[in-house]
């Protein structure tokens, strides 16, 4: 691999690369379409994503090598379809696009797998928090004596739902 892709897969494992933008009119005239099918690839575009490239670059007359950017994503794409990336991905809520095959989209699966369940139980335990929160607000503001032991009582539970947290997994939650 050369110098320039690896800087390229250290940029994209790093999420500096996003791989949403496409190319303007001077980037077409001099790119490396491997190079960018790489980065497509490094990054778990899909292969209409040469098409938002061709629509990019036709205004400058230029016409991407296919078969140039194709060979560059799949070697992309074996840096994108591992678990830590799909863990990565799965984590961060990110659509799968289904680029991942054989062998390689298992392990992405499981990693994306266990990188969703962790943001659910992760958004889950911010929400219990909040109720907790709010609950602590209106235990303190309360008038009565029957709304501060009910207020008492939601904290109660709402602490007990915090503690049976020991780790992250929807079965853990509720």
């Amino acid at each position: 691999m050369t110098a320039m892709r690896l800087s390229a897969a250290a940029l994209i494992l790093t999420g500096v690369l996003t791989g949403c933008a496409t190319l303007s009119p001077e980037e077409c005239r001099v790119v490396d379409w491997s190079e960018q099918g790489f980065k497509d690839g490094a990054a778990g575009a899909s292969e209409g994503r040469l098409n938002a490239h061709a629509e990019a670059c036709a205004k400058a007359g230029v016409v991407p090598n296919a078969s140039a950017w194709s060979a560059g994503r799949a070697e992309g794409l074996r840096l994108y379809c591992v678990a830590e990336i799909g863990y990565r991905e799965g984590l961060a809520e990110r659509p799968y696009a289904r680029v991942c095959s054989g062998p390689a989209e298992a392990d992405f699966l499981a990693g994306y797998r266990t990188g969703e369940a962790e943001a659910y139980a992760r958004r889950r335990y911010q929400e219990a928090l909040d109720d907790l929160r709010r609950a602590e607000a209106a235990y303190s503001a309360a008038g009565s004596k029957e709304e501060r032991a009910r207020w008492g009582f939601e904290i109660r539970r709402l602490r007990a739902r915090l503690d049976r947290v020991d780790g992250f997994g929807p079965g853990w939650f509720w």
